[in-house]
């Protein structure tokens, strides 16, 4: 049966309320949620033009193609960050025929003809340090676009995007939209592995926000790769399909201290002002913030609590409602304009609630008159490897568990990753990203593959932090022995695969290994080394040095 579900986003609303509270704060505040695309991502006459160009292009499959098993799971999302995380999902294919909306699960995330999944950037800010797009399978480039212009604010149907489209046989197409200007990185007709990069997401084309449209066609017939209880004609085309984050959570907030004005410009999607530290000036000074809210309720309530650094409150206005949200919103943007004279110094903080629940508590440093704020570096992190024991087989990411204030001055945090391949350096790029990846095969299975990973607010690093792994589980090396004489012998072992250096003691009740650094050379791929050591009797051992 066919179930006509409310689109949850309405367009950008308005919020301002004046407060005084013993002549202590002012407020103004605005925000709401984005308005939603009357076409699909891809207009009809984008797609005409796509068409003719992969028919045009002798070197593309042709079709029409056997079903056999269905289209090749997809084992990731093909993108930089994390879903739900620092990727929001906005929407999903609409599986209504009519113009009623319908998402697999049940429920609005989508609109009205949408053919793909639009997975969202938090700013513009991303999009200028680059967020990978990686190809979601094995497959040939079939077609290609770039030098679009890519910072798209409004809907125009006649706006060309930069975009990538796969072929991964048996009729199946996988296309990535919005692309970045200038950073397609494949070729026309290149075979590329998964985990390749093809380009960085961005708002070109039909859009307004910077975000990546993932579309799958079978055939040249859109389907949903995610099943659920209003998906139930194929199964889930995804290895592990992750659920819809259904609970109300800030994506982003930041402080902010813009003075004299009734605003916070620019605001999102470009990036917005942020401060962490407040200089006191004996009278009214903007003491604020913004954030990106998810899944927030209808008829949602805030309340905002400022405390001084020993904890005693110094303003708490009680709650008050948004005021316009009648229907829940899926994404919503909200900024105010508390204006404060803090009367001591220190590290205060602002306790933020909606609906009753305490959402952050952001701490903020005040500084008497005359003070020079000093900038601190980003907040920790923690990474990790998923797969956590990935085979020759996986595109490897290196996932970071980022907490929503990554940064004490609330600058925006890029992280540096730099990846290394039996101590070799085979990929260091910078992403406005919670994650990166390196492709399929680029490991052999012993092979000892690390990710470094070091946050940077524009100005200082933080404390870098290094996750690794033997790629298929350790395969120990084999240490040869020659003997070339009476008393003379030679070792040797390989030069490829993971770091190791040659050690030796003496004894091996109380061993006192030592390296063996004299004589060392390298012939037919091996190390080797003639008589190292010394004393009558040696013992050796291939120590990993990484």
């Amino acid at each position: 049966m066919k179930t006509n579900i409310k689109n949850l986003s309405l367009l950008p609303a308005l919020l301002f309320v004046l407060a005084r509270a013993s002549g202590e704060v002012l407020v103004g505040g605005g925000g709401g949620p984005a308005s939603q695309p009357k076409l699909d991502c891809i207009p009809q006459a984008q797609r005409d033009a796509i068409e003719a160009a992969i028919a045009a292009n002798p070197a593309a499959p042709r079709g029409p193609h056997p079903l056999d098993g269905g289209p090749a799971p997809y084992p990731f999302q093909p993108i930089a960050g994390t879903v739900w995380q620092d990727r929001f999902i906005n929407n999903f294919v609409d599986l209504d025929p009519s113009s009623g909306i319908l998402d697999w699960d049940c429920t609005g995330f989508t609109y009205d003809g949408h053919s793909g999944h639009d997975l969202n950037l938090r700013h513009f800010g991303e999009q200028d340090v680059g967020v990978p797009i990686f190809a979601a399978l094995d497959g040939t480039v079939i077609a290609r676009h770039d030098g679009e212009f890519d910072r798209n604010t409004s809907l125009n149907p006649s706006a060309v995007a930069n975009y990538v489209i796969l072929d991964h046989g048996g009729g199946h197409h996988s296309l990535y939209w919005h692309m970045r200007s200038n950073s397609v990185a494949v070729p026309l007709n290149q075979v590329v592995t998964a985990g390749t990069q093809l380009g960085q997401a961005a708002s070109s084309g039909y859009s307004d926000y910077p975000h990546l449209h993932f579309e799958s066609q079978l055939n040249g017939v859109v389907y949903e790769p995610y099943a659920g209880n209003c998906q139930t004609s194929t199964p889930s085309r995804w290895v592990s399909q992750t659920t819809i984050r259904r609970d109300t959570y800030l994506e982003l907030f930041a402080m902010h201290g813009m003075h004299g004005t009734n605003n916070v410009s620019p605001f999102l999607p470009e990036n917005p002002p942020r401060q962490g530290t407040f200089v006191r000036i004996g009278a009214q000074q903007t003491v604020s913030c913004w954030f990106l809210i998810h899944n927030q309720p209808a008829n949602s309530t805030y309340r905002f609590r400022y405390k001084r650094p020993n904890g005693t409150v110094f303003y708490d206005p009680g709650t008050f409602a948004f005021g316009n949200n009648a229907t829940a919103y899926r994404g919503a943007q909200w900024w105010w304009n508390y204006t404060l004279n803090p009367d001591t110094s220190g590290t205060w903080t602002l306790d933020v609630f909606i609906n009753g629940a305490l959402m952050v508590t952001a701490p903020f440093l005040v500084l008497n008159t005359g003070g020079v704020p000093t900038n601190r570096p980003p907040n920790a992190f923690t990474a990790a490897l998923d797969p956590g024991a990935p085979t020759t087989n996986d595109v490897v990411f290196c996932r970071l568990a980022v907490p929503l204030l990554d940064d004490p001055d609330y600058d925006f945090v890029r992280y540096h990753f730099q990846w290394k391949l039996n101590g070799a350096v085979v990929r260091d790029v910078t992403n406005g990203a919670f994650s990166d990846a390196v492709r399929k095969g680029i490991a052999q299975t012993g092979d000892f593959l690390s990710c470094t990973v070091t946050a940077n607010d524009g100005v200082t690093n933080g404390q870098p932090v290094t996750v690794s792994t033997f790629v298929g589980g350790v395969v120990p090396p084999r240490l040869n022995v020659a003997q070339l004489g009476r008393s003379d012998f030679r070792l040797s072992w390989t030069t490829s695969g993971p770091p190791y250096a040659l050690e030796y003691a003496t004894d091996l009740i109380a061993p006192n290994w030592q390296p063996v650094t004299n004589g060392l050379g390298q012939s037919g791929g091996q190390n080797t080394v003639t008589n190292p050591g010394s004393g009558s009797l040696r013992f050796f051992r291939l120590h990993f040095t990484y």
